[in-house]
């Protein structure tokens, strides 16, 4: 029995000496702590001496007001803005607060938003122009509020906006100048509000937007001067504002469906609020489960949707047909799809050719 005992408290010492020295590592592998504090119920920040922010914890972040004396977050750690040099946030954090990193323009590298992030408060990251590369919003986020990355000017990559969000804020990316390539709004949107992407002027080719959008207001697309044209693939929002492709590259197009042209009521021009209008030819039928427009559905089409949902860039990409990965018919894709695919496939594992 003692034996037992004294094993046991063995065990405890030693596990408490790992936590302690997993701390006290971490501390000295970013030279020491400067301060910390509460940032939610839950939530902790810490600031290390190299300038990395820590946010560990669960739950949500407190929200914050902009700090117009010292042009700063109120946030505790906005009183160390001209030190912080890196963001690191941990999984286990639902939402980030309004206000949050405003004008924290001393951040560098890459921006990794936690899957445990649901929504993201209005002016969070707004002003943090040393973020660089791709942005990837993960599929946990339901909103993007305004402002959420407003002249986030650093990101040199894709932006992957997820089918988990339904609403895009006012200037919610306004002036990101440096995102690059293609620009496709997910089919869980429903509201692009004004202002969304103005003045992101590296987004090239035809934008995409979904039959799910009802709404687009006013310059949504202002000043996105590479942007070439405007695919719809359903039918024409209800409610169109002024100008939403203003100022986009010389000769901007609108295309969309012959069986949704009604809805595209164009002007004595052939043009509809002012944008030259191109009917395509109705879209082919498809086959549920084919993600990659093979005309089979088998275990690559259960990979590429996997890997999507696990927030993979280049497999959202790989998706053709939106349609055929929306196997619920919820106009999202979600775990669902992939359980429904995943029956799919072990009972047929080749299907029939594509209608």
């Amino acid at each position: 029995m003692r034996h037992a005992k004294g094993v046991l408290t063995a065990v405890v010492l030693f596990l408490l000496a790992g936590l302690l020295g997993t701390g006290i590592l971490a501390e000295e592998s970013h030279g020491g702590v400067v301060d910390s504090g509460p940032c939610g119920d839950n939530l902790t920040w810490t600031l290390y001496k190299d300038g990395l922010l820590d946010i560990s914890g669960t739950g949500e972040m407190w929200d914050y007001d902009l700090d117009n004396i010292r042009e700063t977050t109120t946030a505790s750690w906005g009183a160390y803005s001209s030190g912080l040099k890196s963001l690191r946030l941990n999984m286990g954090i639902t939402k980030i607060g309004k206000y949050a990193f405003w004008r924290c323009s001393g951040f560098t590298g890459s921006l990794t938003i936690p899957d445990s992030v649901k929504s993201i408060g209005s002016s969070a990251f707004e002003g943090c122009s040393g973020f660089t590369g791709n942005l990837t919003i993960p599929n946990s986020v339901t909103s993007i509020g305004n402002s959420v990355f407003f002249e986030c000017t650093g990101f040199t990559g894709s932006l992957t906006i997820p089918n988990s969000v339904t609403t895009i804020g006012d200037t919610a990316f306004y002036g990101c100048s440096g995102f690059t390539g293609s620009l496709t709004i997910p089919n869980s949107v429903t509201s692009i509000r004004w202002f969304a992407f103005s003045g992101c002027s590296g987004f090239t080719g035809s934008l995409t937007i979904p039959d799910s959008v009802t709404s687009i207001e006013a310059y949504a697309f202002y000043g996105c001067s590479a942007l070439e044209g405007a695919a719809f693939l359903g039918n024409a929002p209800t409610t169109v504002d002024r100008d939403i492709f203003k100022d986009c590259a010389d000769g901007f197009t609108v295309y969309c469906y012959k069986k949704y042209a009604s809805g595209f009521i164009t002007d004595n021009e052939g043009k509809w609020y002012g944008y030259a209008l191109e009917i395509l030819p109705d879209p082919p039928a498809f086959l549920p489960g084919d993600l990659n427009s093979d005309g089979f559905v088998n275990h690559l089409d259960l990979t590429i949707l996997s890997r999507a949902l696990a927030n993979w860039p280049e497999y959202e990409a790989k998706i053709l047909d939106r349609r055929a990965a929306d196997l619920n018919s919820d106009n999202s894709l979600t775990a669902a799809d992939r359980r429904i695919l995943a029956r799919t496939v072990a009972g047929q594992t080749t299907a029939a050719p594509t209608p």
